[in-house]
């Protein structure tokens, strides 16, 4: 067995090498051929260099100012910029795994399983990661801006494929056919947010890729690893994730979804306030606590998560029983007295966390008492707290762990997937809900083609 590295170009780079959404260039493939080898997904690297501009001007007025207003969430990096994420057989073009919302499921899958000094380290070197509002403004916008260095990156894809232990095989005869991985760039006004809450002066900043490749490691297999494929067909297992959308605006919130899956290991959800959504004057990347209403202070705007029930069918499952938070029944005017309390319940942040990855295997997070409140004493639900709050902002979600034991996951493909909330959202003020469904899948291939049996 023998090693190779590979570096490979995106197929439809402009000829000047520069990528961003505004110029019409949304989306980069990259073709990695077919060939009898074996993929090791884990080393698969994203690398290429960051720009943040104002404006499109060629008079050095463009680039981003200490004092200029303009931020990204200090949380993603570079993660800030992919809305999706392809993976397909290249041979075949069939879909092996489809991420929607990308970004929003990085910010809560990057924050809650690395540490707070995984993000300062290595993540901030690789993925432009700085967990701090005003840190990750100055060492990823303000300097490189300034100096036209840009800022290189070098970052991992989490995926279900690509984070599975098992090689990726390559060959048309006794594999995939070779992979094209498609990212979808996200939208600038979903990428950038003003720090002030205002947009003026930012309507035409930008963001731009350049020198972008995907790096590798593929390995020449040995007779004993070709003795697990055949040529007549083979199959291999791996983890998926699946992305939901939906939207809340009531005290008695319901999700439904029919997921279609037979081996479903958890789910997970974040939130946002949906007028923050492709919106420059607030971070749509946030995974902020429920907000009925921005405009009032502190606890008046809280809404607040006073009960949860995960369903299967309709019936109670996993649980066989109501999550009652410590917000249940509790009078949001006791802010600042012994009966009010502004943390997260933490069984509901245990079920979060379980969600993504069983909690007993859990061995770091970088989810604290300093970003898990919903509301701090001094209007800390507001737009200008959560964009400042420590630690990178608040992180935020509901979740529910399906199978920690076994790996076999649960069947939801003839029953209906439900989350049902009670919450303080007495206002007319929606709140998106963005799901993420942990599943295995079973990837049967053969000379013919490929099936993906979820």
């Amino acid at each position: 067995m023998s090693q190779v590295n590979l570096e490979i170009s995106p197929a439809n780079v402009a000829s000047n090498g520069k990528i961003s959404y505004k110029s019409g260039n949304p989306v980069l493939q990259f073709i990695i051929g077919e060939q009898d080898r074996l993929l090791m997904g884990q080393s698969i690297r994203l690398t290429g260099t960051f720009d943040a501009r104002i404006n499109s001007s060629s008079d050095g007025s463009e680039a981003v100012q200490s004092t200029d207003e303009l931020n990204i969430d200090s949380r993603l990096g570079i993660y800030n910029c992919i809305d999706q994420v392809v993976i397909k057989s290249q041979k075949t073009h069939q879909t092996i795994e489809h991420i929607r919302h990308y970004n929003r499921f990085c910010a809560s899958f990057l924050p809650a399983l690395n540490s707070l000094e995984d993000q300062v380290g290595h993540l901030s070197e690789s993925a432009l990661v700085m967990p701090n509002f005003f840190l990750g403004k100055q060492s990823v916008l303000d300097i490189p801006s300034q100096h036209n260095t840009g800022n290189a990156f070098c970052c991992h894809l989490p995926c279900g494929l690509f984070n599975g232990a098992n090689k990726i095989p390559l060959s048309a005869a006794w594999g995939l056919g070779g992979l094209l991985i498609e990212i979808h760039l996200a939208p600038d006004e979903n990428v950038f947010y003003s720090r002030d809450g205002t947009d003026t002066g930012l309507t035409n900043a930008f963001y731009e890729l350049s020198d972008v490749s995907l790096v590798a490691e593929a390995v020449n297999p040995s007779p004993e690893m070709l003795s697990q494929y055949s040529t007549s067909g083979s199959t291999m297992e791996y983890n998926s994730i699946s992305s939901y959308y939906s939207s809340i605006n009531s005290t008695n919130s319901v999700i439904n979804f029919n997921l279609g899956m037979s081996r479903v290991l958890g789910v997970f959800c974040n939130f946002l306030d949906a007028s923050n959504i492709n919106n420059r004057s607030e971070n749509g990347m946030a995974t902020q606590p429920i907000v009925k209403d921005v405009d009032l202070v502190g606890t008046a705007g809280f809404g607040q998560v006073n009960q949860i029930v995960f369903t299967k069918g309709g019936t109670r499952f996993p649980l066989e029983y109501n999550v009652d938070t410590i917000h249940d029944g509790v009078s949001l005017s006791a802010e600042g007295t012994g009966s009010f309390n502004g943390e997260v319940d933490p069984q509901v942040v245990r079920n979060f966390l379980s969600g993504l990855r069983p909690f007993s295997t859990l061995g770091k997070s970088g989810i604290s008492t300093n970003n898990t409140f919903v509301s701090n004493g001094q209007g800390g639900k507001g737009s200008a707290q959560i964009r400042e709050t420590a630690e990178g902002g608040p992180i935020f979600g509901v979740g529910i762990s399906y199978d920690g034991i076994s790996g076999d996951g649960v069947d939801f493909s003839t029953q209906n997937w439900g989350l049902q909330m009670t919450t303080g959202l007495d206002t007319n003020k929606p709140t998106a809900v963005y799901v993420f469904v942990h599943a295995k899948n079973t990837l049967v291939f053969s000379p013919t083609g490929i099936q993906v049996l979820n």
